[in-house]
């Protein structure tokens, strides 16, 4: 895999900064893992599970609930992180821990694949768009503070 000749925080971001959405990042690391990601809305999943990866046959597979854009973006970024943390590879999905609110993952699997999302989100995400009145702020406050 080429993520594992590189350090994957620091592959994922370049790419990241090179994408608008999730789902672009998804396309382009799926031709580095040479392996697809397949991204899909599954509104059924139960409550507590906003996002599900899984491995089937030759692909990954990212499941996601309809939520706000920016809750789905988050949602695909998380489970990118563990896929190409590797955290998700020959792992069996216990559906019925996933339907109790169970992880399948250590707690440092899921802080790392949470650290990850953030960063990759940061990249992805133009901070003006989420806060459109940050330029008028920013101005405000420097005109206070001198």
């Amino acid at each position: 895999m080429f993520f594992r000749k590189q350090p994957i925080e620091k592959r994922l971001k370049k790419l990241a900064h090179q994408c608008q959405s999730a789902k672009a990042l998804c396309v382009m690391s799926a031709e580095f893992l040479s392996c697809p990601i397949a991204i899909l809305s599954m509104p059924s999943l139960p409550p507590t599970v906003p996002a599900l990866s899984l491995q089937y046959k030759n692909q990954y597979v990212i499941l996601y609930k309809l939520a706000l854009p920016l809750s789905v973006e988050r949602s695909i970024l998380h489970e990118l992180s563990h896929i190409c943390l590797g955290h998700i590879d020959g792992v069996k999905i216990d559906l019925l821990a996933v339907i109790a609110g169970k992880t399948i993952f250590t707690d440092q699997q899921e802080r790392d694949a949470e650290k990850l999302a953030n960063q990759l989100l940061a990249a992805i995400t133009d901070v003006r768009v989420l806060l459109p009145h940050t330029d008028r702020v920013s101005a405000r406050f420097e005109s206070l503070v001198g």
